[in-house]
């Protein structure tokens, strides 16, 4: 589906190399019914959408984006201004040389990859799913008809819904190491199982079994993620909406997070340094126990290592001076 960026700002434009070494990248688009000379580059970054690059038709009417450098894997967007239009594109390590043509009108229903695997099984992956929305949508108008035989037609939903789910299962076992394979699975469900007790009881069960298996599907330590279009909602979905909004649970969560991103650098820093700026800025009593909690155990610890020494300084010298007059101290 064509989608629209209403803002992309700050604008990080970088020049283009005209000769691509072998680790380099290279991607070559062609567009169709699109009468514009200008394409952009863009990438997610958290909560957030950057301009890479951005490049004019060549003779040929192609867009070619390439350097003597891989861009850092994710999820990054094609962006037609002026409407700023775009499709997204994956890009991943070590698969950065490959061709795109689509139409302009409609990119995703019409993309063509060559060279790509990636990008092949997205795009694959995506026309499968279009195939299926009308089929469960046609199930479910009947399912609203009078007299209808709402069990039967629940079996036929359901089939349609497990097929999506080999589908899934399928390609992410066969392509585990793909980018197009982890965003799948970030977007699969976690089973919930049948609990007993009362009814309160089975509240509070799946309660506990949906926060303990929440990130089951979406590999925290993975790099390539934090420049994809969910990590950030989901992490912020955890720590606002099922993290208990009180001190001792906001900073459990906070560990959580930033152990299973450890081996992640980039992802990592990004989460260090946003939870600690949350935490600083939070107009909630109390919220500032969790950030001299974030400043004495990862910054005052040398975990933070491209913090500057002047804003280290000040960032654990706060910490101490809010510790003494803390809630309940």
């Amino acid at each position: 589906m064509t989608k629209k960026i209403w803002s992309l700002i700050p604008l990080f434009l970088f020049a283009i190399s005209t000769i691509v070494a072998a680790d380099g990248h290279k991607i070559t688009v062609k567009l169709d019914n699109y009468d514009k000379d200008t394409l952009l580059l863009g990438y997610h970054y958290g909560e957030k959408q950057y301009i890479k690059d951005t490049v004019i038709i060549n003779s040929e009417g192609q867009f070619v984006f390439e350097g003597t450098e891989e861009l850092d894997a994710g999820v990054y967007i094609m962006v037609m201004p002026p409407d700023n239009q775009y499709f997204q594109v994956l890009i991943n390590n070590g698969d950065q040389n490959f061709s795109l043509r689509t139409d302009a009108t409609a990119p995703a229903a019409n993309m063509k990859v060559n060279g790509s695997a990636d990008n092949e099984l997205f795009y694959q992956y995506m026309d499968f799913l279009a195939a299926q929305r009308p089929k469960a949508d046609a199930i479910k108008k009947k399912m609203e008809a009078e007299g209808a035989d709402k069990a039967a037609l629940q079996k036929e939903l359901e089939a349609v819904n497990n097929g999506v789910v080999s589908y899934q299962k399928n390609l992410i076992d066969q392509h585990s190491e793909t980018l197009a394979a982890a965003f799948v699975k970030s977007y699969m469900e976690v089973p919930m199982p049948e609990f007993e007790g009362t009814e309160q009881e089975v509240k509070i069960k799946r309660y506990h079994h949906y926060k303990g298996h929440y990130f089951d599907n979406i590999n925290l330590g993975d790099n390539r993620l934090i420049r994809s279009p969910f990590l950030f909602q989901r992490v912020n979905y955890y720590m606002d909406k099922l993290t208990s909004q009180e001190p001792d649970s906001l900073k459990a969560s906070v560990d959580y997070i930033l152990d299973k991103t450890a081996g992640a650098e980039d992802t990592y820093k990004y989460f260090l340094v946003h939870f600690l700026n949350k935490y600083a800025q939070s107009n909630v009593v109390g919220m500032d126990a969790v950030y001299v909690h974030i400043a004495e155990n990862y910054y005052a610890t040398g975990k933070a290592p491209w913090t500057e020494d002047e804003q280290l300084k000040k960032i654990v010298d706060n910490a101490k001076t809010l510790k003494p007059i803390l809630i309940g101290k």
